[in-house]
């Protein structure tokens, strides 16, 4: 039988100075096997150095006050992920909760913001991938802000891309779609920063060379909607950079039945259909693209 086991640390029983308490990895390897949850409890800096390797495949959570320090080379790896807790009073600016690699500042909005890092690579609907870094940033309360982020990544992550042609995307789920965002590279910071629209969700890097590249721009993929089967809200994400121009709900007959203004958030839209009938109906995008959905 497997079970899960927590693993527990007190800054009380650290040894500790300047930050608060620290803990140093200097060498060897620490793997955090799946079903295992390590747990910070209290301003605890823990500092992995490059001769040193952690392997999480479970889960690390730094809570709002621990902090991870990871030397250049040696990032975490493995499939678990680490979460962290921004509590903060906006406006706040460069805030990076538990020194997970995402800087966030915003004007106004919730106090606490869940940060959350994997190490899996995304795959965009090129199927070209992403870095082997990903985040995923909630809040309860959320209600238009924008969020204004900076990625900071390992050179070991970028598993073959090139660092200056990174963009941004993001998606509502961790398996896409996946929106491109405008970015901004700092090749020798290695960080790469954009504005998420709301509602903030799943942030990576993918080159933005598959895109703009990319043959499905000029063919209906360039968008794509979900859910495909709706009650209320329905969400347009577009897959390439073309922006959302125009827009035109019809049925089966051909009937235009809505020419409805959406609320455009980046590379995302969103339409609220709850007063359209149950039915088949079509979505026209742009005077050319075309996408078929189930109101129900």
């Amino acid at each position: 039988m497997c079970r899960s086991l927590l693993v527990v640390l007190f800054a009380s029983v650290l040894a500790g100075t300047s930050f608060s308490q620290t803990m140093d990895l200097s060498s060897g390897n620490l793997t955090v096997l799946s079903g295992t949850s390590l747990r910070f409890l209290g301003p605890i800096e823990w500092t992995i150095s490059n001769a040193a390797t952690v392997v999480n495949d479970g889960t690390i959570d730094l809570g709002s006050e621990a902090r991870l320090i990871e030397a250049e080379g040696a990032p975490i790896i493995g499939s678990g992920s680490e979460h962290a807790v921004l509590e903060a009073t906006p406006p706040y600016a460069m805030l990076e909760p538990g020194g997970l690699g995402l800087s966030i500042s915003v004007d106004d909005g919730p106090g606490t913001v869940d940060v959350t890092r994997g190490h899996s690579r995304q795959v965009l609907h090129t199927s070209d991938l992403s870095i082997a870094r990903w985040f995923l940033v909630s809040a309860e309360g959320q209600t238009g802000q924008d969020l204004d982020l900076e990625l900071r990544y390992d050179p070991t992550e970028l598993n073959g891309l090139d660092d200056a042609d990174l963009l941004l995307f993001e998606a509502l789920s961790d398996v896409g779609p996946w929106g491109a965002l405008p970015s901004t590279v700092d090749v020798d910071a290695r960080t790469v920063s954009s504005t998420d629209q709301y509602p903030w969700a799943y942030i990576t890097a993918f080159d933005r060379n598959a895109v703009a590249g990319s043959p499905e721009l000029n063919h209906p993929d360039g968008f794509v909607i979900h859910p495909t089967i709706v009650e209320n809200v329905l969400w347009i994400t577009a897959t390439g950079l073309e922006q959302i121009s125009t827009l035109v709900i019809f049925d089966g007959s051909g009937r235009t039945v809505q020419d409805p203004t959406p609320k455009v958030s980046g590379p995302r839209a969103q339409l609220d259909l709850s007063g359209l009938a149950p039915g088949a109906y079509f979505l026209r995008l742009n005077e050319r693209y075309v996408l078929r959905f189930q109101k129900v």
